[in-house]
């Protein structure tokens, strides 16, 4: 029994994403209303891309920035939030070959024509967004990465993009795959490399809770490895050198995927479902009202698994803590997971 669970809490933790609407909670202040309602605002038209960016960027130049120093540089946010009027392809060359897919689109590499700059182009689907109303979603998402300023351990957004089709998101282009792939080849990870690559994204997230965004999605298939130590693991050997001490390799990893990622002022709490199961606290699987606290509970997963591995006992015993009766939600989260690694066939 603890080993099928053990395969089908791998599975899951790659193919599932709950995904839902974040209500934010009743202390909002004025400014913080305008963040709010792009959570909670009805699938827009996606016909009309511009409309939106116009209010994305009211929004951002309303929505709390905080700095170093703790103050707020709302301006500063309306000009990081880039809206590009060209087409895609007059500005990019977008190559053929994925570099993933998703439910909702495709990542592609690119390259900037006027630089030669090679970036990652996420192009979404328009229609699955209304299909799946997701649209409000896609603007939450662009408005978190329209706050955050350059940082060296989060994926930065450079433009948007607009077609007939989709919406294409261009920013940094990170093709050494992800932790999940690391780990799974790996097993574990020697304890100073875990610590290093720890470091660097609770780095990321601290830079993303002092700008007033939680992530809400922290997992490994979401930490990017930079293409400098792509070659890490050596497939034709089957050796990695990471479980070697005397290689005591590094690498640089940035924090994506802002799907799930909402905005809070200070003080301010949040409820409702938002990330992937197994990484969520408590309070998010059970319906409470959180904060940023919440992406810390996914750290602590992330540390275990980074050093554990997959299919250890204790990432079984985390999951049955969160079965106790109260917390019906927690039961169901297993049982559709279970479900759909069943339906799946094992990589």
């Amino acid at each position: 029994m603890a080993a099928e669970l053990g395969g089908a809490m791998v599975d899951a933790s790659r193919l599932l994403r709950y995904d839902a609407q974040v209500t934010l909670a009743s202390n909002a202040t004025a400014t913080a209303s305008a963040s709010a309602s792009a959570v909670s605002s009805s699938p827009m038209d996606m016909e009309d891309f511009a409309s939106m960016s116009q209010r994305l960027l009211t929004a951002a130049a309303a929505a709390p920035v905080s700095t170093t120093t703790g103050t707020s540089d709302a301006n500063a946010a309306a000009r990081m939030l880039p809206f590009a009027t060209a087409p895609l392809e007059a500005v990019y060359a977008v190559a053929r070959e994925e570099l993933g897919r998703g439910e909702f689109g495709v990542v592609r590499t690119c390259m900037q024509r006027a630089t030669g700059q090679l970036l990652a182009c996420k192009s979404v689907d328009k229609t699955r967004l209304r299909e799946g109303e997701r649209a409000g979603d896609l603007e939450m998402e662009l408005l978190c990465m329209g706050a955050l300023p350059p940082h060296p351990h989060v994926v930065q957004l450079a433009s948007v993009h607009e077609d007939a089709c989709d919406v294409h998101l261009v920013m940094d282009l990170c093709d050494g795959g992800d932790l999940f792939d690391l780990i799974a080849k790996a097993g574990r990870l020697p304890e100073a490399f875990a610590a290093d690559v720890f470091r660097q994204v609770v780095e990321a997230v601290a830079f993303c809770h002092s700008h007033g965004v939680l992530h809400l999605d922290v997992k490994p298939e979401n930490i990017l490895v930079c293409n400098s130590s792509r070659n890490i693991y050596n497939k034709a050997s089957g050796v990695d050198s990471i479980s070697s001490p005397a290689s005591s390799p590094s690498i640089h990893v940035k924090l994506a995927d802002f799907g799930q990622a909402i905005m809070l002022t200070p003080g301010q709490k949040a409820v409702g479902l938002a990330g992937s199961s197994f990484y969520m606290a408590p309070e998010v699987v059970c319906g409470r009202a959180y904060d940023s606290s919440a992406d810390l509970w996914s750290l602590g997963v992330l540390l275990y698994v980074l050093l554990a591995g997959y299919n250890q006992p204790l990432l079984l015993l985390l999951l049955l803590l969160l079965q106790l009766p109260k917390r019906r939600p927690c039961r169901c989260l297993l049982q559709r997971r279970h479900r759909c690694s069943q339906d799946q066939p094992h990589s």
